[in-house]
């Protein structure tokens, strides 16, 4: 499909409000068309029955489509809005449908949005009644970089990896494979881990013998070629040991001086180029909250590390904190979001996300189920 003129229909060149809001909605579609293929757009609009209007316009045959084309594609500007704002658009644009199952991210999308809103956070899926997988995901879920793979604790001293036939769509789950970190290390029992998002490395928190291990997949993703790397015994029961997003550098909690701990890695995601450790002021033994550290289960950064996030296996929320300053130096934490989730378990033993707003979400429960979060954007905005 050729170029696009959104600047010619009308008498005499004129683009009427109904067309100019016709052109908004229409360059929506055709961004997404664009990255997907018009092959992939056309089958988006007829095949799901989504959006019947625009079977004219995705015309492979097309080299050029006017405004005034576009405005035949709609009775009016408030439809045309109302398509582009409809929830079934917004899902399509969002991060785990088919659009992105085609390759295309919704980022491209969202100048047309006013960003993601939290308080619109809803559940799309869960492994709690699934004859296959409830019960399955013992411990965390952590994604490989695509999230084709995921990461679980499979029994107290086994990690598990299934790949998934869907990127991020836990139900698609294939068959098990894991490893022993008993039969690894002696270790029996995990009580954290996280996995570099290649697959070749990962960090386990080990509850008995109070260190945290590094683990090297000679083959990426393949469990069977698990070896020891780094270790270093820590405080009495570490908690949620996570890389922060690039891997440049590792955190865990102290629950023996209560303190968040940071070191930073030479080598992103090599955790045998740890620096110093640094650590935070004493935290108390209690979150805000009134939670109690001791069930402290996951600690996940945001991309600068000025956010923490924290959940608990005695809550169904997840913490929001902020970091003290500006320097790189500071590292405590104040909180100031309890972020309430939709259909909340009881608690929670981890979450993963990719994306700073968290509108793509995945939480692992103490009921060692795996649900997953959407926070759809936001409704469209006034057309320039």
């Amino acid at each position: 499909m050729g170029d696009f003129d959104f600047g010619t229909g009308g008498a005499g060149g004129d683009v009427s409000a109904k067309t100019a809001s016709a052109a908004t909605a229409y360059s929506m579609i055709v961004q997404a068309i664009n990255a997907a293929s018009v092959y992939g757009g056309y089958k988006i609009a007829e095949v799901q029955g989504v959006f019947a209007e625009l079977a004219p316009l995705l015309d492979p045959a097309l080299d050029e489509i006017s405004s005034a084309k576009i405005s035949e594609a709609f009775d009016n500007a408030a439809d045309a809005n109302s398509l582009a704002s409809s929830s079934v658009f917004r899902d399509l644009v969002n991060g785990n449908t088919y659009l992105d199952d085609l390759g295309r991210a919704s980022a491209e999308l969202s100048q047309y949005y006013d960003g993601y809103d939290i308080a619109n956070m809803a559940l799309v899926r869960t492994t709690e009644g699934d004859p296959s997988l409830e019960g399955v995901f013992a411990y965390g879920a952590v994604f490989n970089a695509d999230r084709t793979a995921i990461y679980y604790g499979a029994s107290n001293g086994e990690i598990g990896r299934r790949v998934l036939s869907e990127p991020g769509n836990v139900l698609s789950a294939g068959a098990e494979t894991k490893f022993s970190i008993n039969t690894l290390y002696g270790g029996n029992s995990i009580l954290s881990f996280d996995v570099a998002p290649d697959e070749s490395r990962m960090l386990i928190a080990d509850n008995s013998l109070d260190d945290i291990y590094e683990v090297i997949f000679t083959t990426p993703g393949d469990l069977s070629t698990a070896t020891v790397g780094s270790s270093i015994a820590v405080s009495n029961v570490p908690r949620a040991v996570s890389y922060n997003r690039d891997g440049t550098a590792v955190w865990y909690y102290n629950t023996q001086s209560n303190q968040f701990a940071r070191w930073p890695l030479s080598t992103p995601y090599d955790f045998s180029t740890r620096g110093s450790v640094q650590a935070s002021a004493n935290s108390g033994a209690s979150h805000p909250s009134g939670e109690s550290y001791i069930s402290l289960r996951g600690i996940h950064m945001n991309e600068d590390e000025t956010k923490i996030y924290l959940v608990f296996g005695s809550s169904g929320s997840i913490y929001e904190h902020w970091k003290s300053g500006p320097s790189a130096s500071d590292f405590d934490f104040t909180l100031q979001d309890t972020i309430t989730l939709p259909s909340a378990p009881s608690g929670i033993s981890d979450i993963w996300f990719s994306s700073d707003d968290l509108r793509d979400l995945w939480v692992s429960s103490s009921a060692n189920d795996v649900l997953q979060y959407t926070i759809p954007p936001t409704e469209l905005q006034a057309p320039a």
